[in-house]
């Protein structure tokens, strides 16, 4: 399976085949080219044998289309972001059918090429990037998992250049609006209606910083005194964040609502429910995401206010939020120039 041969500059080139997978690489020496050629077959041979792989099935016809619902199937579907995914590969198979009937072995760098630029013409670079992203997974889990690709045709497209991060802050006005829409005022005694529930969990986005996803799966056995609990997050993460007082007398609103969830909502039903009373209140240009953002800004400057030191209180943000890159903080947390000036003295 394995071929060996010198090359007219005096190097050594290994190949390695088994069945469709094909590789080969240049050595200095023979005796490094046969270390390498053995490892790569061996590896390959133990990793088909493990998973019950025959090497004798012909995956050369095997389609693009065929590859990606073997996908969803054995590897989206075991992703807490499989719903979208799903979605999003179905989107494609929809939407670039000559693309999916081609055979793996025949699709190039350049159909990814053409395919990226065909799409940002009508999305943002940043949804071309997640894109092209599952479709490389796709391509590497064939790769790696099936031996059924020998390259990542996807892997060397250059993804388009980040999207500046969103600043978006909720006003106060646009809150006060809303809010109206939602039937929700302060002198409201008991919840029961469903707007109030969002209105609500709108509020408590905003004490708190936390997602949708994060709010509407929040229990009752994950709520605490000082703290409620989110055994996973976005990062795959536990965390615990804090509670001021006005985030701890939305969750007394809501006791008695619902046996199992503070906020019985879906994260589907929160963002068009959501999108429906900002439409009513004529208000645009933001989404309920933006409360997290307007959050964070909000408790920088109640930091600021407070004269926390700057290191605690971006290590603080960094904390509540779940952000493991410090410049995350740094970019709500800004202190006065003349105030880090002063600090010098």
């Amino acid at each position: 399976m394995a071929t060996i041969f010198k090359l007219d500059n005096g190097k050594w080139r290994a190949q390695v085949k088994v069945k469709n997978f094909r590789k080969s690489k240049v050595f200095y020496s023979k005796k490094e080219a046969n270390e390498w050629a053995i490892s790569l077959e061996n590896e390959k041979l133990e990793l088909a044998k493990r998973q019950n792989t025959s090497l004798e099935v012909d995956f050369s016809k095997i389609t693009l289309e065929e590859a990606i619902n073997r996908y969803i199937k054995e590897v989206s579907r075991n992703k807490r972001g499989a719903r979208w995914e799903e979605i999003r590969l179905n989107a494609f198979k929809r939407d670039f059918v000559n693309l999916c009937e081609k055979k793996l072995h025949d699709l190039t760098l350049a159909d990814f090429i053409a395919y990226k630029n065909q799409r940002l013409k009508t999305v943002a670079g940043a949804t071309v990037t997640r894109e092209l992203t599952i479709l490389s997974s796709v391509f590497e889990v064939a790769r790696r998992d099936w031996l059924i690709m020998d390259f990542n045709p996807v892997k060397d497209v250059r993804r388009p250049p980040a999207t500046p991060h969103r600043d978006r802050l909720i006003t106060r006005f646009e809150i006060k609006q809303m809010l109206k829409q939602m039937k929700w005022s302060p002198n409201i005694q008991r919840i029961t209606m469903i707007s109030q529930v969002l209105a609500c969990a709108f509020r408590f986005a905003l004490r708190t910083g936390m997602r949708a996803g994060e709010i509407c799966n929040l229990t009752w056995d994950n709520v605490y005194d000082r703290y409620v609990h989110l055994p996973i997050t976005k990062n795959g993460k536990k965390r615990n964040v804090p509670l001021s007082n006005k985030a701890k007398r939305i969750i007394t609103a809501m006791y008695g609502f619902d046996p199992a969830y503070v906020f019985p909502l879906k994260t589907e039903t929160l963002s068009s429910l959501f999108r429906k009373y900002r439409i009513r209140a004529n208000l645009d240009d933001f989404h309920f995401h933006d409360a997290r953002h307007t959050a964070a800004t909000w408790m920088a400057q109640s930091l600021k206010s407070k004269n926390v030191n700057p290191q605690q209180a971006v290590m603080d943000m960094c904390k509540i939020f779940g952000w493991t890159n410090i410049s995350q903080a740094l970019t709500y947390y800004n202190p006065k120039i003349e105030d880090i000036a002063d600090r010098l003295n």
